[in-house]
């Protein structure tokens, strides 16, 4: 299934001037090299051919500062607030500020590698073998391609062209090739690229997928954008950047590659499916231009996007807008002839309603970036890129609940008055192979297993017996009155009627009794009843949970009101934990008890249902890819056969040898697209010309109208006095005429019909008379 192509009237670019930056590139040299010589950050832009560098101002290009050096460049990336350069198999990186303060001293950070791609969560990096690292950890051999995505980064085999990170791709007649170039154009959809495996240079078999994620595998819609038309011999390289919320809340991608001839737009915006957008007028195209020496085509090494154009004004950006001024994004690309040219990226309407926003568009630019990346080493879910395993910063420092591994950790608010603060204690998970719940029922809790070794949160005030929890609440209190002495805190009044009000509540909930003991009762358990409705085998009874409802005596009160509410708090609290520690247990149990009872009879008929109905359905998706390709293919078939017809019509013409015939040849496109471009234009004409004549007739009233002056008025006299005088004339040829008929011997009964005219009139009465 291929990707829908929109022709717009509204999206396009205008071209700009181009400047001069480099002589033409060693492409014998460099062909071979994925070459990203050209990168933008705010208004600085840094560009390469591979021999130099040079910084450019967006404000004033002219503005230009070369860094000269013993340079072998190759790749060029802005992340954040560092520029990371590939010279010669070394990753160097040099500041922002340092460009600005033209302190070029590199910092070498890696070397051996071929191809790169930096982002805020380290660096991928190819070498020469195509193995893959993450910084310095190997993760990956025999990679072709590989991309970051919005939480994690992927990569494609050159021996797997099928799957993409062990995930199924259903595309067709890809043996032989494998995937080239990949980078994600939203969260649901990858762009990819395919060629041969260690392609020529001059011999290429590009073909583009727009792969839609599912849960299982990916599905493959054809995408012929930025088609390779191009005849520099050069590696398949992809350049792309993206148009986010600058007209409206829409997405658009930038694409173009080393073997295209133009630029490319793809309609990305979330919840949609990607489309292609192409311009109705040629002219509103970014094509590059030909090489005028070589006369092969132009070939890009270097791409970038610029959002610093909030003072630009353009003038006639586009037919219908006289000029636009700070909301029009500026594309600049870097040639193989070292020139540097540029596009204006307008949409003709939303111009007209001023309905696009730089500012939109450089907010969400800066807020997509990739992820945080954790290591994969030691990590007990496998090789896992996930950033949910990484060690984040809070905004307060480190996370208050401590590390996720073994080993302490500082609490995020330090530590209080009232002892070690809960938060204090990293809480883990533990790995085990059996049952998911198995640990609950030997004592286990998630919540760091709380209660089975008498442990809590709150500080050490935890207890498993009565007197232990009156000991601790003992020194607790003496604890806490001193901190109240020395502090003397008062509250305000809206504060103490909050803590009455939630002290009624608590007493309305304990049901103080008089046994002394303080544990918990469970006398007063209730069943709570399981809300699916599944079936229980009859030896098992339903599970029934303890609910906290008080303690049997209530705690010496205190004088301080302050020292009095945090210790029933810290009670109540400590109540609630054992006795869900308790529940935990007994949930556990039940589980434990329910897994081992045998279900083999149940589990064989319902493994029999499922087979066939599993089968059915793998081979109801295969018949509907299989129809969906069939689709595809009757489509392209149709279109072929249209441009044979189109072809057998052209050679029919020119094997006449009518001269006539040459004017329709060379008239007449065999592409649909320049066809249908030619037919609107045709329609525009007409639709012109009869404006232009109704125009023309709404204005001649007017014109006459304004143009009466003296020397019009004079004119229209000479002319009535002209007329009178020819009329005249032709009254006297009239007499003469009507005296030689006088002379005539013409009978007088007989009639002449002649027609009425003034003139005529005349002669006939005179014949009338004779």
């Amino acid at each position: 299934m291929a990707i829908e192509e929109e022709i717009s009237e509204d999206l396009g670019f205008k071209l700009e001037h181009g400047i001069p930056l480099f002589d033409p590139l060693d492409l014998q040299k460099l062909a071979a090299k994925h070459l990203k010589l050209l990168a933008i950050h705010d208004d600085l832009m840094v560009a390469s051919n591979s021999d130099c560098l040079k910084v450019i101002s967006l404000k004033d290009l002219n503005e230009i500062t070369t860094i000269e050096g013993d340079f072998s460049i190759t790749q060029l990336h802005f992340v954040g607030n560092e520029l990371f350069v590939l010279d010669d198999s070394k990753v160097k990186s040099l500041t922002v500020d340092q460009l600005k303060t033209k302190d070029y001293t590199f910092r070498t950070i890696r070397e051996g590698f071929v191809d790169i791609l930096p982002s805020s969560s380290g660096i991928l990096a190819l070498n020469a073998d195509n193995e893959l690292y993450l910084n310095s950890d190997k993760i990956a051999s025999n990679v072709s391609a590989f991309c970051w995505t919005s939480s994690s980064y992927i990569y494609a085999s050159k021996d797997k062209p099928y799957e993409i990170n062990n995930k199924k791709i259903n595309v067709k007649d890809a043996d032989k090739l494998c995937i080239v170039e990949m980078f994600p154009i939203n969260e649901k959809y990858l762009f990819v690229a395919y060629d041969k495996v260690d392609a020529e240079l001059d011999d290429h078999d590009v073909r583009s997928f727009i792969l839609e994620e599912t849960d299982k595998y990916y599905i493959a819609h054809d995408a012929d954008i930025a088609p390779a038309f191009a005849s520099v011999a050069r590696a398949v390289t992809y350049y792309h950047a993206q148009l986010l919320d600058w007209y409206k809340s829409d997405t658009f991608s930038l694409i173009t590659s080393s073997v295209a001839i133009d630029l490319g737009m793809l309609d990305t915006t979330k919840e949609q499916t990607p489309k292609i957008i192409a311009q109705s007028e040629d002219i509103n195209r970014a094509q590059f231009p030909i090489d005028e020496e070589s006369g092969e085509d132009c070939s890009p090494v270097g791409f970038g996007l610029s959002f610093n154009e909030l003072t630009s004004k353009v003038l006639e950006p586009c037919p219908g807008a006289d000029e636009a001024t700070g909301v029009l994004p500026r594309v600049y690309t870097l040639l193989h002839t070292g020139n540097l040219i540029s596009w204006w990226v307008f949409h003709k309407s939303a111009i007209l309603n001023n309905e696009l926003s730089l500012e939109n568009a450089i907010k969400a630019a800066s807020k997509k970036q990739p992820s945080e990346v954790a290591q994969t080493t030691n990590n007990p879910f496998g090789n896992t890129p996930s950033s949910v395993f990484s060690a984040s910063k809070s905004a307060f420092g480190q996370a208050g609940f401590g590390s996720s591994g073994s080993g302490k950790a500082n609490p995020a608010f330090g530590t209080t008055g009232f002892g070690q603060t809960g938060f204090a204690k990293p809480t883990g998970f533990t790995q085990s192979t059996g049952s998911p719940f198995s640990g609950f029922a030997t004592g286990g809790s998630a919540f760091a297993k709380l209660g089975s070794d008498g442990t809590s949160i709150f500080g050490g005030t935890s207890s498993v017996s009565s007197n232990d929890l009156k000991k601790e609440s003992t020194s607790s209190n003496k604890e806490i009155t001193e901190l109240a002495d020395e502090s003397e805190i008062s509250l305000p009044e809206s504060e103490e009627s909050d803590y009455s009000d939630e002290e009624e509540q608590i007493e309305n909930i304990n049901d103080t009794q008089d046994n002394a003991a303080t544990i918990p009762s469970e006398s007063t358990s209730q069943v709570v009843q399981p809300q699916d409705k599944e079936i229980v085998q009859p030896s098992l009874k339903p599970v029934q949970f303890s609910v906290f409802n008080g303690f049997t005596s209530p705690t010496k009160p205190s004088s301080n009101e302050i020292e009095s509410k945090i210790i029933n708090i810290i009670e109540n609290t400590e109540g609630n934990l054992q006795v869900m520690n308790t529940n935990i247990k007994q949930l556990g149990e039940f589980i434990a008890q329910h897994e081992k009872i045998d279900k083999g009879i149940d589990s064989l008929k319902f493994a029999e249902a499922r087979v066939p109905l599993r089968d059915t359905i793998e081979t109801l998706q295969r018949e509907l890819v299989d129809s969906t390709n069939l689709s595809t293919k009757i489509q392209k078939s149709f279109g072929e056969k249209v441009k044979l017809d189109r072809l057998y019509s052209q050679l029919a013409l020119a094997a006449d040898k009518n001269s006539a015939n040459k004017d329709v040849l060379k008239s007449r496109p065999l592409d649909f697209k320049n066809d249908l471009m030619q037919t609107k234009l045709r329609e525009k004409l007409n639709n012109v010309r009869s404006l232009e004549k109704k125009v023309l007739a709404l204005l001649m009233p007017i014109k006459a109208r304004n143009s009466m002056d003296d020397q019009t008025i004079d004119n229209i006299e000479r002319i009535v006095f002209q007329i009178n005088e020819q009329i005249l004339d032709h009254s006297v040829s009239v007499d003469d005429l009507a005296t030689r008929m006088g002379e005539l011997d013409i009978e007088s009964n007989k009639k002449v019909d002649v027609l009425s005219s003034c003139s005529k009139l005349k002669l006939r009465k005179k014949l009338r008379q004779m």
